[in-house]
């Protein structure tokens, strides 16, 4: 079989026959780590950019419900903005790099398991929810601090006073993104029990502390 010089310095075989297209093409599926454009994939997995773009997703996700809710147009570019840029953070670890990891060994195969199954679903998600519910978790927080150890009413009532609004406008949003003309009765309508839920949720927590 002829040899196949990659990008990265390394050399792979392919079968004969091959045209340089074909035999580009099945080196960059079976050994993805000797191109360029795979390097640059792997700067974008992992823990650190799963919470960047969590929380830049969550925190354009609170700003365009709210420019749409007070129609602020450049508020509600601001939020859309961020939300794509959320996509460009981060790129999840896939099945082909745990079998590029199952080539270098176990360390490393651990490694990427890990974060495949366990550190960028959790970074993600807390990145989100700290984008997401910075201010109605901080305004639940300081009502906390102010109504003393063990209050739980008051936080909570504070959590969704400051969390109703972004609701509201995400509700208008996605009415928006279904290429239907905003109607703010039906925006408010489910509103009582996403608050609740999520002031349940709040209180929860906490309980937990």
């Amino acid at each position: 079989m002829p040899y196949l010089p990659l990008p990265n310095g390394s050399y792979v075989e392919v079968p004969k026959g091959l045209s340089d297209e074909e035999a580009l093409k099945l080196a960059k599926e079976q050994f993805p780590e000797g191109f360029e454009d795979y390097a640059k994939h792997k700067e974008k997995t992992g823990l650190l950019p799963a919470v960047k773009s969590g929380f830049t997703s969550g925190a354009g996700s609170a700003l365009e419900g709210l420019g749409n809710l007070f129609k602020s147009e450049d508020i509600a570019k601001y939020g859309k903005e961020l939300t794509q840029a959320a996509a460009e953070q981060y790129q999840p670890t896939t099945e082909q790099d745990i079998a590029v990891a199952r080539r270098q060994g176990i360390t490393s195969l651990l490694g990427t398991g890990l974060s495949k199954y366990i550190t960028e679903p959790v970074g993600g998600a807390v990145g989100s929810i700290v984008g997401r519910y910075g201010a109605p978790i901080a305004a639940g927080a300081g009502a906390s601090v102010v109504a003393g150890p063990g209050a739980v009413v008051a936080p909570a009532l504070a959590f969704a006073a400051a969390n109703f609004p972004i609701h509201f406008g995400e509700n208008i949003t996605r009415q928006k993104e279904l290429g239907q003309t905003p109607d703010y009765g039906k925006a408010l309508a489910p509103l009582p029990v996403q608050e609740r839920y999520h002031s349940q949720g709040f209180a929860l927590t906490l309980f937990a502390e």
